[in-house]
């Protein structure tokens, strides 16, 4: 089974998917919207390290910018000597543990709030954010992305994950499903492997 190209995983979505009535019952041009769907689904919970994009940000005003296929952060750390690791927490707990949102001090923790950064304590001067990020590749609908072409059976087993709405009370589909959770289970573990020991917790369901 080789797929390296759209319009490979297309013809193996089709092929895993037929039985005699199934090009009625799916039409071949919802097979794209499948992988678009299968797609998304696997962006919001794998961390490959085929994701992985440095991060360099400038604070501004106390905040500083996500970037726009941002999925989640890997590591960020203040630029300058001594280098200061932040730590990740939920902007609420930032909020709540440093509610003084004025120039306060060098940052020990980052969140991200919307298609914000955000630091505690509010940080005293414009610091350099550097680090990596996990990111959201082109879609493989318009080019195929190193995630795509190092993974093709995420992506096959994600499309065929989103085939029940279409061909239902068919047994195939717990199948693929499980299949696609296992193989997101293990491209997180090998990343997490390489990162020698850091902690990731991606709930996958």
């Amino acid at each position: 089974m080789a797929i390296s190209t759209l319009a490979q995983l297309e013809n193996q979505v089709k092929s895993f998917m037929f039985r005699a009535n199934i090009l009625d019952v799916v039409g071949a041009d919802q097979v794209d919207n499948l992988i678009l769907l299968g797609e998304k689904w696997l962006l919001r919970r794998c961390r490959a390290r085929e994701m992985e994009s440095a991060l360099s940000v400038v604070i501004s005003a106390g905040a500083a910018t996500v970037p726009s296929d941002y999925r989640a952060l890997k590591h960020a750390r203040i630029s300058g000597t001594p280098t200061r690791f932040l730590r990740q927490r939920k902007p609420q707990w930032i909020y709540e543990n440093y509610p003084l949102r004025s120039a306060d001090n060098k940052p020990f923790f980052i969140g991200v709030d919307g298609s914000t950064f955000v630091f505690g304590p509010y940080p005293d001067s414009n610091y350099t954010v550097d680090g990596y990020y996990y990111a959201a590749p082109t879609s493989v609908l318009t080019s195929a992305n190193t995630l795509f072409t190092t993974h093709p059976d995420l992506y096959l087993f994600s499309a065929l994950a989103e085939t029940e709405s279409y061909i239902k009370n068919d047994k195939r589909v717990a199948m693929w499903v499980a299949k696609r959770d296992s193989l997101v289970r293990e491209i997180n573990a090998e990343t997490e492997e390489g990162e020698q020991g850091q902690s990731m917790e991606v709930t996958i369901g």
